[in-house]
């Protein structure tokens, strides 16, 4: 198979520096010419990312918007919206503005914050149908949550398993070995995780302020996705 797509958005990858009044209000790893947010962090406050989810409507919400119904919003700049928002400032707040937030079509929303159980994934619909979230996970013995393109109360489907080799991977690692950033590098880095549509891996903390990403490219036997 030929990944033309993704062999050609790699090198356009870039890391954003977006400043107001000369100093850093968050970071993005982004395509150059996008300019919506997929990925990113304002420090010290709350990070975000998106992921791909599926359904059974066939862009409906997308048909209904490009006919004039813009009652919905789209994913990206919501998300950036969040980032650059002067009445945002912290992961509660994000949270609120995110899960509220009524989209054109499915996704995952990722948030991560600074404090001890501040992380979530917003599964939607338009609305929100689901959140899973850091602090439930903490009290049931878990030390993450942890989102793979389709939703976590389904078993993940046969051919695109990546949850449950992140899940070893993750437990294997164990809370001591995840405060920095080698070890979840390695799990994203790690196959099947690692596929030949991964265009980039961004890692992210909050509560230091750094952030780092890397294009890349999954060779040899790989995952088509």
């Amino acid at each position: 198979m030929n990944w033309r797509l993704t062999d050609a958005l790699r090198p356009l990858v870039a890391n954003v520096d977006v400043r107001r009044a000369g100093k850093t209000l968050y970071y993005s790893t982004t395509y150059a010419g996008f300019t919506g947010v997929i990925t990113g962090m304002r420090p010290h406050a709350f990070s975000v990312s998106v992921d791909s989810r599926f359904d059974n409507k066939f862009d409906i919400g997308l048909v209904k918007w490009i006919l004039g119904d813009h009652t919905h919003h789209e994913l990206t700049f919501t998300v950036r919206q969040a980032l650059e928002s002067p009445a945002i400032s912290n992961y509660s707040d994000a949270f609120r503005f995110l899960n509220d937030s009524v989209l054109i079509g499915p996704s995952y929303i990722i948030l991560g914050g600074k404090a001890r159980g501040e992380g979530a994934v917003i599964s939607k619909e338009s609305a929100t149908i689901d959140v899973m979230d850091l602090g439930s996970a903490l009290r049931n013995g878990s030390f993450y949550v942890l989102e793979t393109n389709y939703d976590h109360w389904k078993e993940a489907p046969f051919f695109d398993d990546r949850r449950n080799p992140a899940k070893a991977c993750l437990d294997q690692l164990g809370p001591g070995n995840v405060k920095g950033f080698e070890g979840v590098f390695n799990v994203l880095n790690g196959k099947p995780n690692l596929n030949k549509l991964t265009t980039y891996t961004t890692l992210m903390s909050v509560k230091t302020g750094q952030y780092e990403a890397y294009r890349q490219y999954c060779e040899g036997l790989c995952s088509f996705w």
